[in-house]
């Protein structure tokens, strides 16, 4: 029953999806038919789809055929003397021309050639159209799609459009939001000149704003209540530019996925939907209190304290679950401690005085990283998960800056959270000193009982890893690799992505010993006495619904959402190939399609403001200036309205050649991104 369920929601979503767009084409190609008709052109044929070989499902209603072909790649209206293939000029004149044969000259028009010569057609013609009225024929169809993108826009916000608030759920380590101070549950009231911004418009802002100037933020602190005004300054990463902020989440449960398999909150005895309201005894309320408590039972078993079920009128149940804690999955090498990469503003690190560029190569007398045999040391890879469970009270740290070494002395702080490394680059963080820092990947020694252990030496280097997670794998992670270099400073991100993966996960490891390169298969082990805070729960992304209170109100909003889709298109454009907007992020039909059915799945709203976005995409993109499209059209008929002629055949012929030359390859391009995106893994 539960697969029949699914097979009949993915098919319900296919049908929805392809309603959706074969929509917004039917939209576009109405516009052009309703026009022309206006102007009074004969229209032989209304198509969504190409009836290529003659397939097709039609009927004709007076003089028009109207149908669906079977390819469904866009639409279009066949009108009396138009086509669309500018090699073919002399032939739209010659059939205007021939129309006219056998009727009244009443009915029939003058009009000029490319060269000059004049051909007498029948008025019901396209070419027998003045210059602004073939004009109108050609923009009508970018014009219906932003007016039902606008229609779009106003249903979904009437009904409630479900939007992402502005407010912090984590921050990386070093990151622009790092080292502004901000923190988990700080909310963002004003996003440049935007008041009440929604986490898509930082992310838009991010992406495509103004680099030099940065983002100007006015945020309200979750821990005091104050309104701060920072200047985040994007940074550049794999992912393009970040300031190193994730969405936050809610205290509520998926409904499926609610922990991470093999995790210890799998078998704990949570359900999905349930809402956590206490940790050991104390309440929480928001993402940032969930954090807070977790880090604060580190290495300990935890009680859980949710309230289950409650729809439909009837009252939720209270539930105690016992969660022990999760320990942290790991290869086997203990890598060289790196230096200090940044200081946390106002942190116990910057009071004593520490710097980026410095390297901790002691703490509390134990050695970082490399230790002679027999002597104990701490992991570099693991001292952010050890190092809060020291007892608390004042810590001394050895310090290496150039050619000196010295002692300071730390307070560690409490009340703190785990800070993940979560993008490429990121470093590992020790959020109770509040500084950050990288490791070498050169192995410094080997953890006795994990896969490596016999296969790694001191000295190794490794270069590069390669994750495979099992066929089946429900924590939705892909096969990536990850390159080790001065360039790409990856291993705490990669370490942090193996606390997600099953044990069963393969990891391939590439080794310069020596002269030598060499590859290693090694599997994932888990460490004992080292945990994670969280025990594999997957908390829900936090979502608000926003309904329109009046028209009034949706009107504003929809005209908001149109003008922020159709401006970002601009900006998309004309940054795509920066380091903003990678050639690597251009999506095809496939990207567009898997968009589209995840809108579906999320219901009504966000598929019509998913529709509202590829209605003005496609008007802009379709009038741009460029041969073959309507805004190369609006061009050549710009020209003849300067002239009074169309414009050279040949001329018109091998531009459209060039432009049909950049669609194709930009097409290909864009279908090869989607074909690497989904199948080809990723690479850090």
């Amino acid at each position: 029953m539960l697969a029949e369920a699914t097979w009949l929601g993915f098919a319900l979503g296919v049908l929805k999806v392809g309603a959706a767009l074969g929509f917004v084409i039917f939209v576009h190609e109405l516009g052009h038919f309703a026009v022309a008709k206006m102007c009074g052109v004969q229209c032989d044929k209304f198509f969504v789809g190409f009836d290529i070989g003659g397939y097709k499902l039609s009927r004709k209603v007076g003089e028009t055929e109207y149908g669906i072909g079977i390819l469904p790649l866009g639409g279009y209206v066949r009108m009396l003397g138009q086509n669309d293939d500018p090699s073919k000029i002399a032939e739209q004149l010659k059939e205007s021309e021939a129309a006219a044969q056998d009727i009244d000259d009443s009915n029939t028009k003058l009009i000029k050639g490319p060269g000059g010569e004049e051909y007498r057609v029948d008025r019901r013609s396209y070419m027998a159209k003045s210059v602004p009225q073939r004009m109108a024929i050609i923009s009508a169809g970018v014009i219906m799609n932003i007016i039902f993108g606008f229609i779009f826009a106003v249903i979904a916000f009437s009904l409630g459009a479900e939007y992402a608030p502005c407010v912090v759920g984590s921050v990386s380590p070093g990151s622009p939001a790092y080292l502004a101070g901000l923190e988990p549950g700080d909310d963002i009231l004003k996003l440049n000149d935007r008041e009440n911004p929604s986490f898509s418009h930082l992310r838009q802002d991010v992406m495509l704003g103004d680099v030099e100037k940065g983002v100007r933020c006015e945020v309200k602190k979750a821990a005091t209540g104050e309104v701060v005004s920072v200047t985040l300054q994007p940074k550049e990463t794999a992912f393009g530019m970040q300031i190193g902020i994730a969405q936050s989440r809610t205290t509520e449960l998926y409904p499926e996925l609610f922990a991470l398999p093999g995790t210890p909150a799998a078998e704990a005895g949570f359900e999905g939907g349930d809402r956590i309201v206490a940790i050991n005894g104390e309440p929480v309320s928001s993402y940032r209190d969930i954090q807070i408590q977790q880090f604060a039972a580190l290495g300990k078993s935890a009680e859980y304290t949710v309230e289950r079920g409650g729809g439909d009128g009837q009252t939720a149940q209270t539930v105690n679950v016992q969660a022990p804690p999760a320990k942290v999955r790991r290869i086997g090498p203990k890598l060289a401690m790196g230096p200090i990469t940044a200081i946390e503003p106002g942190s116990p690190a910057e009071e004593a005085g520490l710097k980026a560029g410095d390297v901790i190569t002691h703490i509390m007398g134990r050695r970082v990283g490399a230790a002679e045999p027999g002597e104990a040391s701490w992991d570099p890879s693991t001292l952010p998960y050890k190092l809060p469970l020291e007892e608390a009270g004042e810590m001394e740290l050895t310090v290496q800056r150039d050619a000196e070494s010295f002692s300071v002395t730390l307070q560690p702080r409490a009340g703190r959270w785990f800070e993940e490394p979560t993008g490429p680059g990121s470093p590992f963080a020790l959020t109770t000193l509040g500084l950050t820092y990288q490791v070498s990947t050169e192995v410094a020694a080997v953890v006795e009982g994990t896969s490596a252990a016999d296969q790694l030496r001191p000295g190794d280097v490794i270069t590069l890893a390669k994750v495979a997670p099992p066929e089946g794998d429900d924590a939705g992670l892909s096969a990536s690799s990850f390159t080790f270099d001065d360039d790409h400073r990856n291993w705490p991100f990669f370490f942090n992505l193996l606390q997600r993966a099953p044990l069963d996960t393969g990891v391939m490891l590439t080794v310069k010993r020596g002269d030598e390169t060499i590859n290693l298969n090694t599997s994932l082990s888990e460490s004992d006495g080292v945990f994670q805070p969280d025990p594999g729960l997957v908390l829900q992304k936090l979502v608000l619904v926003r309904p329109a209170d009046s028209i009034d109100e949706a009107l504003a909003l929809a005209g908001d959402r149109v003008w922020t889709d159709m401006t970002s298109v601009f900006r998309v454009l004309g940054k795509i190939g920066s380091k903003q907007v990678p050639v690597e992020n251009v999506s095809g039909p496939l990207g567009i399609l898997t968009v589209a059915y995840k809108s579906a799945e999320l219901g009504w709203s966000p598929l019509l403001l998913f529709l509202v976005l590829l209605s003005v995409n496609l008007a802009v993109l379709n009038f741009l200036p460029i041969p073959v499209l309507d805004g190369g059209h609006m061009v050549f008929l710009a020209w003849e309205g300067l002239t009074g002629k169309p414009a050279n055949e040949k001329v018109v012929v091998a531009l459209h050649t060039v432009g049909f030359v950049m669609l194709l390859g930009l097409m290909a391009f864009a279908f090869s991104n989607d074909i690497r995106n989904m199948f080809g893994g990723n690479s850090f």
